[in-house]
């Protein structure tokens, strides 16, 4: 309806006598109001066909995809350090975030002649945690490198947790 009122306008102006300054982007705005339309309609109709159709390559939740006796295992993240830790004193000091609580197993340095003697806490709590590794024979250590720790938990995982020497 708009559209034929749009024309009409147009062509009672070309026979009224106005200049074609006027007429010209008048019809091309009756040609955008046209385009726009007919781009809804068919949009309205793809939105109509897809619902009844599924897509290739999409995920859908039809019973012929699914696996009835089957539940995928819940995601657990591990462990993760926080930031850069750093050594000072023998000691070794970093943060772990731990989304559950876990307990450490074992500590390792990877430091020819560095050994870690005790960690506190041994039992990470969910959330960040301020970690200590005493250490023996950090003497060795070269100001400023860089230093992993591996820490190895009771489920088996481990992450390496990096740490400057200070």
């Amino acid at each position: 309806a708009a559209f034929t009122e749009a024309a009409e306008i147009v062509v009672e102006s070309i026979n009224i006598g106005y200049s074609y300054l006027f007429w010209i982007p008048a019809a091309l705005f009756i040609y955008a109001l046209y385009k726009a339309f007919t781009w809804i309609n068919s949009y309205a109709d793809s939105i109509s066909s897809a619902s009844s159709t599924p897509l290739q390559g999409i995920y859908s939740s039809q019973t012929a995809y699914s696996n009835p006796g089957y539940s995928a295992p819940e995601f657990q993240r591990q462990p993760t350090q926080v930031g850069v830790g750093f050594v000072k004193a023998g000691k070794a000091q970093l943060t772990i975030y731990s989304p559950r609580p876990i307990q450490i197993s074992s500590i390792q340095i990877l430091a020819q002649g560095v050994l870690p003697s005790s960690v506190y806490p041994q039992l990470i709590n969910p959330g960040y945690n301020y970690i200590t590794v005493e250490l023996t024979g950090s003497e060795s250590l070269s100001y400023g490198a860089n230093y992993v720790i591996v820490f190895t938990f009771s489920d088996g995982t481990t992450i390496s947790a990096n740490v400057i020497y200070q």
